[in-house]
């Protein structure tokens, strides 16, 4: 995989992991919680939950509509903030940043995919892909030959072009694939990256998914409400009402043909 340096500007505060024994650790949770206040409602999505996943690792995030899945996924990704609790991203406190320096973080340290695909509908794969690149000033050429590469490694070098309208579910959640990895991000968050596809297009985005993490060490954190989904990562983290139920290694299986 072509890489482009992106040097971090963030200031790093010091992190003992070595001495926490989480040396691998590049997600840490520590007692987060999560309330959404309304003017008569309190709801308490997620209500302590600490938790670490290892640089490298595919871990998924299972659990019934409502354990607090999404939540926990938005608030490592550094989309939303917890009420209470701190939250680690390759060692660096989010606690201690303001909205500018979260936006930085993430764009640095962070790709996701989503089951919606989020792509722009006007614009091309290309431009789709290339998107967290532009915002992050890079030269053109860099841009969209990095983009190139991967949408071909994706398998879609003859549909560059192409907006999304004129692909199919899983070739647009492909492209959403290859815009999550065009800033070389070693984390990748994905919100039910195969609900939206049939079941041959959520074998291939599983397996690339797989490959990823494989041959790339990049760190895989999938939310999904599917067993089999599940089954396929190393490591399942099961969430009830916004707690960690259990925490197990996966058995490792075969993609469902």
């Amino acid at each position: 995989m072509i890489k482009v340096p992106l040097p971090l500007i963030l200031i790093i505060p010091s992190v003992d992991f070595m001495a926490a024994g989480l040396a691998n650790a590049i997600i840490r949770v520590e007692h987060v919680k999560k309330i959404y206040k309304s003017k008569d409602l309190e709801y308490e999505a997620i209500r302590d939950i600490s938790m670490h996943v290892n640089k490298g690792e595919f871990v998924t995030i299972i659990g019934p509509s409502g354990s607090g899945k999404t939540t926990l996924l938005d608030l490592i990704g550094t989309l939303d903030t917890p009420t209470n609790g701190r939250i680690f991203i390759d060692g660096i406190d989010t606690s201690k940043f303001g909205d500018d320096g979260l936006s930085q973080l993430r764009n640095r340290k962070i790709g996701f995919i989503f089951q919606s695909y989020n792509l722009v509908p006007y614009l091309s794969a290309l431009q789709n892909a290339t998107l967290p690149l532009m915002v992050d000033g890079l030269d053109n050429s860099d841009t969209i030959e990095r983009a190139k590469f991967l949408l071909s490694e994706m398998g879609l070098g003859q549909k560059l072009e192409k907006k999304p309208t004129e692909l199919s579910g899983g070739e647009q959640q492909r492209v959403a694939i290859a815009r999550a990895l065009v800033n070389n991000p070693p984390i990748i968050l994905a919100d039910e990256p195969t609900g939206n596809l049939d079941s041959k297009s959520a074998e291939i985005v599983l397996n690339m998914l797989k490959r990823l993490g494989k041959n790339n060490g990049v760190t895989i954190v999938l939310v999904t409400h599917d067993p089999h989904v599940a089954s396929l990562s190393e490591r399942s983290i099961y969430l009830k009402d916004g707690l960690v139920e259990k925490d197990t290694k996966t058995r490792k299986t075969k993609v469902r043909k």
